[in-house]
């Protein structure tokens, strides 16, 4: 369950296993990962309204902490359809 929050999680197990530094994935990273996702789910055809469900809740994790996050996650919630969601990630995330 901790991957489905943090997809960075068993990454850093590993490096404290290790006993490697760790270094916080970036918002380039968050980005690029939240654009696969939307990427996978498009690559299914047209998203039915549970997945779009599911695909609010991965992306409200994933732009946790994130400046202006609150506002980024309520205009999430009201999405439609994928393309609106990548719309609104490059208001509030640059790659």
């Amino acid at each position: 369950r901790a991957v489905m929050t943090d997809p960075w999680t068993l990454a850093r197990v590993s490096h404290e296993l290790h006993g490697t530094p760790f270094h916080e994935p970036s918002w380039a990273d968050r980005r690029a990962l939240l654009d696969a996702y939307i990427d996978r789910m498009s690559a299914f055809g047209e998203v039915d309204r549970r997945a779009l469900g599911k695909l609010r809740r991965v992306l409200g994790y994933l732009v946790k902490g994130i400046p202006n996050g609150a506002r980024l996650r309520q205009e999430l919630n009201s999405m439609r359809d994928l393309s609106h969601a990548k719309q609104t990630l490059d208001v509030y995330i640059t790659a």
